[in-house]
């Protein structure tokens, strides 16, 4: 195939997708979104159109990748999801969202295999790895002593402070989020708070695998949200909102795992779902 319709127009087959699998498909696609969306940041050799004006970073990319231009390009995206779902039989919408979401997935876990290396943004920091920092940092956040903590690992204050530092400091200068992506996998992974073991599930089993019984229901965390959300605009405290519920910030940032991994394997379910509860309950809270 040379070419595809898209909406009565006809637009010449890009290189690099005839042969692949559903889900390589959607990586590749993933791979030339998250190239655009990183594309200020790149270094790109200037490019000028026909009529000699220089094109945006975004037009580069999607030109060396193969679009002529960003209507090609999402006219091709509109209508792969399509062709795939009608092929699988399945609503593209889903297909979209859970086969977007293992491809992200993988493309941030390259992105930290690659910065894993000796020197590499993820490599320790005096002989702390992120993923022991970020364990601490989840047994801190879960009530656990920071001193009784430090005393275990074999870590002194003055070190612990100097690697938290460094720590934070790679993860704001990071535009590609990957260390604060592999961060949030790592805490979650830590299994800490009432909510722990739900959250270390979903963040192993990602987007694709089995993220194990709901911690709480649905209907409950868009309550929660929209209470939250009431607290915020009259300038109240968040965190005393979920004390009502009998939650920690900890066992929000658990929940909030689970259904953020849930949510995007089953997108138009619960979609409609949050735009019911959300709606009564904004309304009960306003």
């Amino acid at each position: 195939m040379h070419s595809f319709q898209h909406d009565g127009d006809t637009y010449p087959m890009p290189a690099g997708f005839a042969g692949l699998s559903c889900e390589d498909w959607f990586y590749r696609l993933e791979q030339i979104r998250d190239q655009v969306m990183h594309a200020d940041s790149a270094n790109l050799q200037p490019v000028r159109n026909a009529d000699g004006d220089m094109l945006d970073p975004e037009e580069v990319v999607l030109l060396q990748c193969g679009f002529a231009s960003g209507r090609h390009w999402e006219a091709f995206r509109s209508w792969g999801v399509m062709a795939w779902a009608q092929t699988l039989r399945t609503n593209p919408t889903d297909l979209e969202f859970r086969m977007g979401g293992i491809a992200r997935e993988r493309i941030m876990a390259e992105k930290g295999a690659a910065m894993s290396g000796p020197g590499g943004a993820l490599s320790p920091v005096e002989g702390v790895s992120l993923e022991q920092w970020a364990a601490l940092q989840a047994a801190v956040a879960s009530g656990k002593d920071i001193s009784g903590l430090l005393a275990q690992a074999g870590i002194d204050r003055a070190k612990w402070d100097r690697v938290s530092a460094e720590w934070m400091a790679r993860m704001s200068t990071d535009t590609t989020m990957a260390i604060a992506t592999a961060y949030g996998n790592a805490f979650a992974g830590a299994a800490q708070g009432q909510f722990g073991g739900h959250a270390a599930q979903a963040a192993a089993a990602g987007v694709g695998g089995n993220v194990g019984a709901e911690p709480i229901p649905f209907e409950r965390f868009v309550q929660i949200q929209e209470a939250m959300g009431a607290a915020a605009n009259r300038g109240e405290d968040a965190t005393a909102v979920l004390a009502e519920f009998g939650l920690s910030p900890m066992d929000w940032g658990n929940v909030g795992m689970y259904w953020n991994k849930r949510m995007q394997q089953e997108a138009t379910k619960y979609h409609q779902l949050y735009v019911h509860y959300s709606d009564h309950y904004r309304r009960l809270y306003a």
